[in-house]
């Protein structure tokens, strides 16, 4: 047993008897011949166990957030492999739900808050009495780049693997220099499925269909939007994995998956651009902890942050942070270029030459765009939203330069990209992203 363990066992030991003196309260029996133990993650990310003890169709147990040590108490019923519990906390007052099915020693679970607003899927695995590992939550996450065709046309492909078996992404058509957003699924069998969508008109060009192998090339089909099938085969170019901050307890829970590498400056990049959300996560939850339990205020406070890869290729990553959380319905945006050849973040002064005046040029283009677009034209909500922007967010894609807005509740993100070709005279002869043209 290693010191974490011996704490861990430790610990649980203190809560039970601790637990034992309390009327309010009703701890799981520390033994029983019906006692089963499982592990698992809310939404894939939050690490969680559970304690069962079931006879004659009712069970009693405990449900525990690994991370913050937030125990509580699980009385239900079992029928015909379908699991219906009601969760209590330390006040005895019912604080949510887990409802599941039996697929074979494991539990496909959702859990819930009392009015059902809040829901997380929990995917429960059947463990041993001692198992207290706490593993990254980015482990079965990554990110790939891969190249190849679909019915004859060369392709480019952006996979992220994210919560829930979620696949995101891009597919960028070189000839005719097309991008389509990804939206997929890899599920526990290893099959792929990847819908193309138009980003502009969200009409779906087709799926692509494979059976996923790591580290390996795609041998996939394609069906198109009539479900006529072709085959299409992708070489594996590159990989990154993923990190992964988490944390949950009775008020909160916040998460965060981004990328990391081999390559320390990137790292600490990557760090420094989260660091303050980080900081304000954990003081927001740190502060609402020394509230009384309240059930209504179950996992009401919440903060997510997420990654959105613009372009992976050639040792250059590019893409977008987004940070939002509940206590303040801000939404933050934070942009990244990297070369991993020359180990260096690349800014605009870096891409252009110096006496070149790239900020009125990019400005003046963007304005230009705005005004050929019919829902700037005519939306005066979607107008007056889109002056306040200053596009300073940029990211180098496979066309050009793109510039973001920030994130809109209703709009979402707005972007305007700016050709190589229409730059490249102004660019500098030595600039790292020259390759990409």
């Amino acid at each position: 047993m290693n010191n974490y363990q011996k704490i861990s066992f430790l610990f649980l030991a203190l809560s039970f008897a601790v637990m034992g003196f309390s009327q309010s309260y009703t701890s799981v029996p520390v033994s029983s011949n019906n006692m089963v133990h499982y592990e698992g993650r809310m939404d894939d990310i939050n690490k969680v166990k559970m304690t069962l003890n079931c006879h004659n169709n009712n069970c009693s147990g405990e449900f525990i957030y690994l991370k913050s040590g937030d125990r509580f108490r699980l009385s239900g019923t079992l029928s015909d492999n379908q699991i219906q519990l009601e969760e209590y906390d330390r006040n005895n007052q019912r604080s949510g739900f887990i409802t599941g099915k039996y697929l074979g020693n494991a539990i496909q679970a959702v859990w819930e808050n009392t009015t059902q607003t809040v829901g997380s899927k929990i995917l429960f695995k059947e463990t041993t009495p001692q198992s207290a590992d706490y593993t990254n939550c980015g482990d079965n996450k990554w990110i790939h780049s891969y190249s190849g065709q679909i019915d004859k046309r060369k392709v480019e492909l952006v996979l992220q693997k994210i919560d829930n078996q979620r696949i995101v992404g891009a597919a960028f058509f070189l000839k005719d220099k097309t991008k389509y957003t990804i939206r997929g699924e890899l599920n526990s069998n290893n099959n792929l499925v990847l819908n193309l969508i138009d980003p502009n008109t969200q009409k779906q060009l087709g799926s692509i269909r494979a059976i996923y192998k790591n580290g390996q090339e795609l041998n996939a089909s394609f069906y198109n939007s009539n479900n006529s099938q072709s085959f299409a085969a992708f070489q594996l170019d590159s990989h990154l994995e993923m990190n992964c901050i988490e944390y949950a307890d009775y008020f909160s829970n916040y998460d965060f998956l981004y990328p990391k590498s081999h390559d320390p400056l990137f790292d600490q990049i990557m760090n420094f651009l989260i660091k303050d959300w980080i900081r304000e996560c954990k003081a927001t939850s740190s502060s609402i902890r020394n509230n009384p339990s309240q059930p209504n205020l179950r996992a009401s406070q919440r903060g997510y942050a997420w990654t959105e890869i613009t372009q992976f290729k050639d040792h250059f990553l590019s893409g977008l942070l987004t940070f939002h959380n509940t206590w303040n319905e801000e939404k933050m945006t934070k942009a990244f270029n990297y070369d991993f050849a020359n180990k260096a973040s690349i800014e605009l002064e870096d891409i252009f030459k110096r006496k070149f005046d790239y900020r009125s040029y990019i400005k003046e283009y963007i304005q230009k765009s705005l005004l050929a677009d019919d829902t700037y034209k005519y939306d005066i909500s979607y107008q007056a939203w889109m002056d306040q922007q200053n596009f300073t967010l940029f990211t180098v894609g496979q066309e050009g330069l793109e510039f973001f807005t920030d994130f809109h509740s209703i709009y979402g993100r707005q972007s305007v990209i700016i050709p190589f070709k229409k730059i490249k005279s102004n660019m500098k002869k030595k600039t790292p992203i020259r390759r990409f043209f």
